[in-house]
């Protein structure tokens, strides 16, 4: 395969004019792209507008300066099934006045070293939602869960809170190997009527104890 680079200027010959291509692609190695027209293979440069990363057999748009350099414009068309891929080197910004929509008939996949995003107002809908990580971390001045029904599985559950206020409808239910409940002043427990039981013993301390 006999490759011509476009790039190296030609020391005695004239200014050419430049000239619109097409050619296929043969091969592509980074930003340069083997393109194969007028019975050679040609060494061109993907034009820094061009962000779409060529495939071989890909016909392509083809522009050659006056001094010799090809650049490789656009994709024109595509016979096999390859996806589109953009490629942007010194990164990417994309910007709107107005709504940003992105849709998949399939799914949709992010990939990144650290994902980031700022907003005043988000929404997430999804009939299933599976979220997977080593540490979760979660601050907010304010925070508020409404379900139905809410599961959770820990090895160990810690809370620390300056108050705690809970209100349950109905019943609760605690079922423990120990219970440990420790009150720094006093321990209040008011009932319409209590049951106190226990299979073995049951033991009552303090230094004064009134019943009634």
């Amino acid at each position: 395969m006999e490759v011509i680079d476009q790039r190296e200027p030609k020391l005695a010959a004239s200014p050419a004019a430049s000239a619109y291509l097409v050619g296929s692609v043969v091969e592509t190695a980074f930003d340069v792209v083997y393109v194969s027209f007028e019975r050679r293979v040609h060494e061109a440069a993907r034009a820094f507008s061009c962000m779409v990363v060529p495939e071989p057999g890909d016909e392509v748009g083809l522009f050659r300066t006056p001094d010799g350099r090809l650049f490789m414009t656009a994709v024109l068309s595509r016979a096999s099934g390859a996806p589109l891929t953009l490629h942007a080197p010194e990164g990417f910004t994309l910007k709107s006045d107005k709504d940003i929509r992105l849709e998949a008939q399939q799914a949709v996949h992010l990939q990144a070293a650290t994902f980031a995003g700022q907003f005043d107002s988000a929404h997430w809908a999804a009939r299933l939602m599976r979220v997977t990580g080593v540490e979760f971390v979660l601050r907010s001045a304010a925070a508020r869960l409404f379900a139905e029904a809410a599961e959770a599985v820990l090895s160990r559950l810690q809370v620390s809170a300056d108050r705690s206020y809970r209100h349950i409808a109905q019943a609760e239910h605690v079922r423990t190997g120990i219970l440990d409940v420790k009150a720094e002043h006093v321990a209040n427990i008011r009932a319409g009527t209590m049951l106190l039981s226990s299979r073995e013993l049951t033991k009552v301390d303090g230094a004064q104890i009134h019943v009634g």
